[in-house]
């Protein structure tokens, strides 16, 4: 099986998908790809298409549960962390590492589409 590929929102420093890369993930910063404030929809058309996982620190998803089923119908895997929005780029960049192996880990286990959130204590939850 290939390594799942991961495109971190626009609200992630382009840095941590960068300097996963040093780790050998896959990863992918949303501007790269898409341009500045790209709809949800043309986000997730994205990641369809190419069959990559989603990375996010949107907390509204986790109160919009339009925006979730948006998710579930274009049959992606998304991965939203729930926790502190207020996080330096270094103290987000220690978070991400030290959950990839075990997000990697879910993309094996969990059949798309799915949307599991990452509390601050690793607590992996699935919202839809």
């Amino acid at each position: 099986m290939n390594a799942p590929t991961f495109l971190f929102d626009e609200n992630f420093p382009p840095a941590i998908p960068l300097a996963l890369r040093a780790f050998e993930f896959d990863t992918h910063h949303s501007l790269d790809h898409l341009p500045r404030g790209a709809a949800d929809e043309v986000v997730f058309a994205f990641l369809a298409k190419n069959g990559w996982y989603w990375m996010s620190h949107d907390r509204r998803v986790v109160r919009n549960p339009h925006q979730r089923a948006a998710m579930v119908e274009a049959g992606i895997g998304a991965f939203i962390l729930t926790g502190r929005v207020q996080r330096s780029a270094t103290e987000m960049m220690a978070f991400v590492v030290s959950c990839m192996n075990t997000i990697v880990a879910h993309t094996t286990k969990v059949t798309r589409p799915f949307v599991i959130g990452i509390s601050d204590r690793r607590v992996y939850d699935r919202l839809a």
